[in-house]
């Protein structure tokens, strides 16, 4: 417990990847401890991605969960993705005259 309480407390070692898309931020973490839903998963799983909009909360409302740092990542990846679309789907839409 010891081990998990430093590391969870270094946040450099806790943040797998993080990146901006506009306003919002995509961010990937260690957890350090099984995050799952009781029984529903052979696997502990110990990496979180969240989207946060300006306000801080959630994107969509949710945390993608991860047993290990590749799949992680790939959540990642996919959830910035998602924003980087939806930001250019914002972008193209005409704006209403003043």
């Amino acid at each position: 417990m010891a081990r998990y309480v430093e590391l969870h407390s270094d946040e450099e070692y806790r943040t797998v990847a993080s990146d901006a898309v506009g306003d919002r931020r995509v961010i990937t973490a260690w957890l350090g401890i099984d995050h799952g839903p009781l029984g529903e998963s052979d696997r502990p799983l110990i990496f979180g991605t969240v989207a946060l909009e300006p306000n801080g909360q959630l994107w969509q409302g949710r945390e993608l969960l991860a047993a290990t740092e590749p799949e992680a990542l790939e959540h990642h990846q996919t959830v910035r993705q998602g924003l980087v679309h939806q930001k250019h789907q914002a972008d193209r839409r005409p704006r209403a005259e003043p």
